[in-house]
């Protein structure tokens, strides 16, 4: 988030704060708020969530102990909040002497603020941690914890199908974790289990599947990525066999062989391994991790830019959500994808969300050299020209100077307030010398020019 902006706060209601998903300062437009009144607002909303959510937590209603809680619990997060990552934590008390429960938030730009972790102390030991990785609104895992021994886990579940009943158990013994059992289909039957050693390796592991996953991973430590692929094809077919419907267990094998195949440079048959992740509601993460390198793929090397600019957006995304920022280097490839597709109001946007961000020479030129070329396609003249000169200021690079002498002669030739042919053909000439291959473009340039002169003449 920019520095003193925050997103605007939405007004307090029970409807709201019990929905699993709401907004806290979310709006389209930022406003600027002080630290101070972030604080304020952040105590404000735990108070009233943890009462409504949570009542069996007591809360400090005496006014010393409000502003203590607020100066050292909120007061630091609305620091952060303003310049970090966009997420914060409530806290119920201060004291060590109480049940308490902290429950932290993170930003999802599509919905506001969301829960993701729930975690509960008896008297400062830690009880349980719950966690919501995929952002259901409840906890998908849930640790418990020895309540007299200090970090000691006693239990471990997992709720991998959303729906609130656990199917993966984890079994502890003095601390250590022994094994883990897991009923996928939820019904009844346990598929895999594995047991581990002091460590907390898995050394054996028995359930569908299991010989091809082994298989697999053996190829792919040896870098053979051929048969990789193939044990890990062989692996989705079992799973697929016993659920018949998309499973959490075909995500990370669908991951692996789009990474195979992108290190085979088979880029055709990315999509369909990526259109897997992203159709199965349990591939968030492995989604999350394969945008950014599809999206780039599809923009620069299979020409199909209108994909690799829809993928980049969603990468541009899960960066922002993640980091609280937008991409420099996600941004700088959209305007490429938005200015060869000629949506520069589009181009321009991507540019201005990474605008007085620091570049290093590289990023400097293309950031220029994209501003000017969107701002040219745009008919804005007299602001593209400014940002060609920086651009040709910013790199030594023989072809990237061709490239933008050629844009200052389409700029001469095409701008009524700048318009010079003298010029216009004195930066051609330039652009040719480092680079012949821009003849086509430049005889096509001034042909367009001559057909718009005499089009503009006839009576």
């Amino acid at each position: 988030m920019p520095n003193e902006q925050i997103w605007k706060y939405f007004n307090l209601t029970e409807e709201k704060i019990l929905n699993k998903k709401f907004g806290l300062f979310y709006s389209n437009q930022p406003i600027d708020f002080h630290q101070e009144s972030i604080a304020y607002r952040l105590h404000s909303f735990c108070y009233y969530f943890i009462k409504l959510r949570f009542p069996n937590y007591v809360q400090v209603n005496h006014r010393n102990g409000m502003e203590s809680l607020i100066w050292n619990h909120y007061y630091s997060q609305a620091s952060t909040l303003r310049t970090q990552k966009p997420e914060f934590n409530c806290i119920s008390s201060e004291s060590l002497d109480t049940d308490r429960i902290q429950i932290s938030f993170q930003l999802n730009a599509d919905q506001g603020f969301e829960a993701y972790k729930w975690v509960t102390y008896s008297r400062n030991i830690l009880i349980s941690i719950g966690i919501d990785e995929f952002r259901t609104g409840n906890p998908t895992s849930i640790t418990q914890y020895h309540p007299n021994k200090l970090n000691c886990i006693l239990s471990k579940t997992q709720d991998t199908n959303f729906n609130g009943i656990p199917d993966v158990w984890y079994n502890y013994e003095n601390c250590t974790l022994i094994s883990h059992k897991e009923d996928f289909n939820e019904n009844g039957n346990i598929e895999r289990k594995c047991k581990y050693d002091q460590n907390g390796n898995i050394v054996l592991c028995e359930g569908i599947g299991e010989k091809n996953l082994l298989l697999a991973k053996q190829y792919e430590e040896q870098e053979n990525w051929v048969e990789s692929i193939r044990y890990y094809n062989r692996l989705i077919e079992d799973y697929m066999s016993e659920f018949k419907e998309k499973s959490r267990h075909i995500c990370e094998p669908n991951y692996k062989i789009l990474q195979f195949q992108y290190n085979l440079l088979n880029y055709t048959v990315l999509d369909e391994h990526y259109d897997a992740l992203k159709s199965n509601p349990y591939c968030k993460k492995e989604l999350k991790k394969s945008q950014i390198f599809i999206g780039i793929i599809n923009l620069y090397s299979l020409g199909k830019l209108s994909l690799g600019v829809e993928q980049l957006e969603d990468a541009n995304k899960s960066y922002k959500e993640e980091r609280g920022w937008d991409s420099i280097e996600i941004n700088l490839a959209l305007s490429y994808g938005y200015l060869n597709l000629k949506q520069y109001p589009s181009c321009l946007s991507s540019l201005q969300k990474i605008a007085g961000r620091p570049f290093n020479q590289k990023g400097r030129f293309f950031y220029n050299y994209y501003f000017g070329s969107c701002k040219l396609g745009n008919k804005q003249f007299h602001e593209a020209l400014p940002c060609f000169r920086i651009a040709l200021e910013s790199t030594k690079d023989s072809k990237e100077k061709s490239i933008v002498l050629y844009k200052l002669g389409v700029l001469y030739l095409f701008s009524p307030s700048h318009f010079d042919q003298v010029l216009s053909k004195k930066y051609f000439q330039s652009a040719l010398k480092l680079n012949p291959e821009l003849l086509p473009a430049i005889e096509n340039s001034q042909k367009e020019h001559r057909d718009l002169q005499e089009f503009s003449n006839k009576p």
